[in-house]
């Protein structure tokens, strides 16, 4: 099954970069609730792979929900086959509010494809553009209750629908078919992030050096994520700046992580820096600007932090 999961990615890697797309490199360390990104311009891809995606976890999922939101990105599971069977392409499924698509469906959307279909309970749905088919309805001189008794449902859902409720596949078809337009309306993945209100995990934090850089970055006015299935530690953000850190030891398998970071950190091109939890003469490790933790103390509490990532940036 691994094998396959492999050669889902390796696929999927090389039709990204034909299209334009910077992939992160592969394999890369600690990645676990993604393992690859990509970008083109201003669209941003986190990407879960899995063979069956039932086996996304909740945790996994808010925390892939919470990157995509901080970063500005969009994020998706792409897979090959639930428990149901293979995932159908054109498809958009779902598993603790993130969305889930074949391979296949996931590259035509990005060569402008723009899926409309999502399963849901009970069956399969579309998305109504309601206000254009209010529009269409008035302008046919169409009542609610004629509509409803033609397609075969109540008043109130007709109004759900012409205020964007989805309606199913079938029902969909017999709105299409008695207004004459089209009213397909694509799923817009960025805005379902936008929208989304994720589950509070800062309260949650075990580590305490962790725990009182968080408190020290959130005085000096940032905005702060902790993370704990990335590469990185945690994200902090003021206006549209995001920045990447990671609480290292500098040692063993930190190289690594420290390259993932950096690697992740070019393709969006936002800052990063690494604070040490010991003393080090170090400036930097795999090309990430390295601050002693007391240091970095000092600046949050002087309120300084771009300053000191900027010399620190200088500094390599």
């Amino acid at each position: 099954m691994e094998e396959l999961r492999g050669a889902i990615m390796l696929d999927l890697s090389r039709n990204l970069k034909a299209m334009g797309f910077k992939v992160s490199d592969p394999e890369l360390s600690g990645l676990v609730c993604f393992d690859m990104m990509a970008r083109r311009e201003d669209e941003r891809y986190f990407l879960k792979i899995l063979y069956n995606v039932d086996t996304i976890r909740k945790d996994t999922a808010i925390e892939l929900l919470t990157l995509a939101k901080v970063t500005d990105s969009s994020c998706m599971v792409i897979g090959e086959r639930s428990g149901a069977g293979k995932l159908e392409d054109g498809l958009v499924y779902f598993r603790h509010s993130i969305p889930i698509m074949s391979a296949k469906t996931f590259i035509d959307y990005v060569g402008g494809e723009k899926p409309y279909v999502f399963s849901g309970p009970g069956g399969y749905y579309v998305s109504v553009d309601g206000e254009e088919m209010r529009r269409v309805r008035e302008q046919k001189g169409y009542s609610i209750g004629y509509v409803s008794g033609k397609i075969g449902t109540s008043r109130r859902s007709v109004s759900l629908y012409e205020s964007g409720s989805a309606a199913t596949v079938e029902v969909f078809l017999k709105i299409q078919e008695l207004m004459g337009v089209d009213l397909r309306k694509t799923i817009d993945f960025r805005s379902l992030i936008e929208n989304l209100s994720l589950e509070d995990m800062e309260n949650e934090i075990e580590d305490d050096l962790l725990k009182a850089i968080f408190e020290k970055v959130v005085e000096s006015g940032y905005t702060m994520n902790i993370l704990r299935k990335s590469p990185f530690d945690a994200l902090a953000g003021r206006s549209h700046e995001t920045l990447i850190m990671g609480l290292l030891d500098l040692i063993g398998r930190d190289y690594e992580r420290a390259s993932a970071m950096r690697n992740i950190a070019d393709i969006l091109e936002d800052d990063l820096i690494v604070v040490s939890r010991r003393r080090t003469e170090r400036t930097q490790i795999s090309g990430c600007p390295v601050v002693n933790v007391t240091e970095f103390m000092e600046y949050c509490d002087k309120g300084e932090l771009e300053t000191l990532v900027d010399r620190k940036k200088r500094g390599l």
